[in-house]
């Protein structure tokens, strides 16, 4: 893709800078418009395009000021074309600084960081979803749930997700070598037992769905969150959901210090039923990795580790 990528570009007139990087499922490329604009070039895989422009409309993300200006896109060509974002993403400040993970990052930075990200957070979840759970429809339909994997309910959407994941169990996609299969069977009898009782307390809002280093762009000191890019994994669902992904999936949960300050950012006590309510969505992030979309993807966790997080004993 990193050649398609700078090929794409020469053929849209627009001027590399540097070279190709990867981004979560994506190749990013900065590339210069005729203006002398920079900009961020994207190439996604499978049909990742047509979400990205469906999260980032005037109506939804349009209202978020940190996430760049969709500027042009062909969905069937597979590319996005988006203003260049203040600062740099923080996986790059890491790699530049020799930084492994976010638990080395020192005390005072870690504390400005992980409180911006709960503000940030905080704003793109005040987006709402008119009522509708799982896929973004495209803003014409005028029958929104016809869309694949769009519902009314929450727990249809996760019903509809839990066979999902027993379908692909029972298939056996990983040629007999899974570790952890039957651990995976028994936690999705507990998710279907446990989502029996359990209604979301809060309504949908616009998830990113992958908040993590590659994706967040900080300043220059990495004290503060400027920018979120990616949003090939938006979907309308409670915003507990986003905060199980940041917490556990991405292994932002390095020290007490880090989800203090993301809760005081975020504008929120992290009560036992939120814990609760935590551990829910962790499950379902881990099964997500293990089995949906985000299959395969590099993430700051083995899939050993992935397994016991859908499981239910894994303490918050």
């Amino acid at each position: 893709m990193e050649h398609s990528i700078t090929t794409l570009a020469q053929q849209l007139s627009l001027q590399p800078i540097g070279s190709p990087e990867s981004e979560g499922r994506a190749v990013r490329l900065e590339v210069k418009r005729g203006n002398e604009q920079r900009a961020l070039l994207y190439l996604w895989p499978g049909g990742r395009a047509r979400r990205v422009t469906r999260a980032l409309t005037e109506e939804l993300a349009g209202q978020l000021f940190a996430a760049p200006e969709l500027l042009d896109s062909d969905v069937a060509r597979g590319w996005t074309l988006h203003a260049h974002p203040e600062g740099i993403p923080l996986k790059s400040w890491m790699r530049a600084k020799d930084i492994d993970s976010l638990a080395e990052i020192d005390a005072s930075s870690k504390r400005h960081l992980f409180e911006s990200m709960g503000v940030l957070a905080r704003k793109l979840h005040s987006l709402g979803s008119g009522g509708l759970f799982g896929e973004i429809p495209d803003a014409e339909d005028e029958n929104p749930t016809a869309a694949e994997d769009t519902w009314h309910t929450f727990n249809g959407w996760v019903a509809r997700a839990l066979d999902r994941y027993s379908r692909s169990i029972d298939s056996d996609t990983q040629g007999g070598a899974w570790r952890g299969r039957i651990e995976l069977k028994e936690s999705l009898g507990d998710l279907r037992h446990e989502l029996s009782a359990f209604h979301p307390r809060h309504p949908a809002v616009l998830t990113h769905g992958a908040l993590g280093v590659e994706h967040m762009w900080v300043d220059e000191h990495c004290s503060e969150v400027v920018a979120l890019t990616g949003f090939d994994m938006a979907r309308f669902l409670p915003a507990e959901a986003d905060v199980a992904n940041i917490l556990w999936l991405e292994d932002m949960i390095a020290s007490d210090l880090a989800v203090s300050a993301f809760y005081k950012g975020y504008g929120a006590a992290r009560t036992m039923d939120v814990q609760r309510r935590e551990r829910f969505y962790r499950r379902l992030s881990a099964f997500e990795a293990l089995l949906g979309e985000r299959c395969g993807e590099p993430l700051a966790v083995s899939e050993e580790a992935l397994v016991k997080l859908a499981g239910s004993s894994v303490a918050v």
